[in-house]
């Protein structure tokens, strides 16, 4: 059985589960190491999880950008459960979530080979092909309106 659930960097357990995910599909590929880099500046990320039973198989974060701008980050979902619709109810939760909490809009910074997922799933290109000073990445800075904003 899947579930979705939210946790925080203070989860140890599941934090840690998340990391060596993100580091695999993430980091790995492009010849770094998550460990390397100042994890403190996402320790009051709100993340989201998708379980299969016990087993963290997907995870997502965000960070508050600017007042109602969320700024989502650390996207990953294990190879083998990829292309299931996993990582779209991973973006509905968020979206949900966010809503309720009246946010407007979430803006992401998406690697060229995600930026056809983060289409399917509403948001649209705002700028891009970048270079990723930090990785040395394409990345397609990408935002969904969540709510529009009326005069």
């Amino acid at each position: 059985m899947l579930n979705v659930k939210k946790y925080k960097s203070t989860d140890k357990t599941i934090y840690h589960a998340a990391l060596q995910l993100r580091d695999v599909l993430l980091r790995q590929p492009i010849g770094k190491s998550i460990y390397e880099e100042d994890l403190t500046i996402e320790q009051d990320n709100d993340f989201y999880g998708i379980f299969q039973g016990e087993e963290l198989i997907g995870t997502l974060s965000f960070f508050e950008k600017r007042p109602r701008v969320a700024q989502l980050t650390v996207f990953a979902v294990k190879q083998e459960f990829q292309r299931r619709g996993l990582g779209k109810t991973l973006v509905a939760f968020l979206i949900a979530d966010l809503r309720k909490r009246r946010y407007r809009k979430i803006i992401v910074d998406a690697r060229s080979e995600a930026r056809f997922f983060y289409q399917k799933c509403g948001f649209t290109i705002e700028k891009g092909p970048v270079i990723n000073q930090k990785l040395g990445v394409k990345d397609y800075q990408m935002k969904y309106v969540i709510e529009k904003i009326t005069d």
